[in-house]
């Protein structure tokens, strides 16, 4: 089972890592404000990158090439996030493989990890929760997360 739930393996895939939030606003909503206070509390560092729907795509990917770990809220109904969605997960190149954690509230935008996807994909469910109550789980290929 892949479930990664304690704040400890949260804090083991983030640590070392450059990280950037994706924002279509001009600050973190809740729940991804939730995990930055998180990521303080604990000396993990982040950027954020805001406006993504104003900068736009091209921008948007220039400023994510040297991020290791990519954290959004679900958000795809943006026209540049559904372009962002195809062209991430169209990536192929080991060298710009990512990770990718999707904050959702209800239902996260995958169930499992696409085939033929490079990248590692996280969701968290932290809405309304302490933080020992987050789920927080790595997708497989070929099983839902809840597996």
């Amino acid at each position: 089972m892949s479930n990664l739930k304690t704040c400890d393996d949260i804090i083991k895939v983030l640590s070392g890592k450059k990280i950037a939030f994706l924002e279509n606003g001009d600050c973190l909503e809740d729940e991804s404000e939730s995990l930055a206070l998180f990521m303080r509390n604990n000396n993990i560092e982040y950027e954020c990158i805001f406006n993504i729907e104003a900068i736009g795509l091209e921008e948007t990917l220039r400023k994510c090439r040297n991020i290791d770990v990519i954290v959004y809220q679900t958000t795809w109904v943006y026209t540049v996030s559904q372009d962002l969605k195809k062209a991430f997960m169209s990536i192929n190149n080991p060298e710009f493989k990512k990770i990718f954690i999707e904050i959702y509230i209800s239902t996260p935008t995958f169930i499992r990890k696409p085939k033929g996807v490079i990248h590692d994909m996280y969701i968290l469910m932290n809405y309304d929760r302490p933080v020992e109550e987050w789920e927080f789980d790595k997708l497989k290929i070929n099983q839902p997360y809840w597996n």
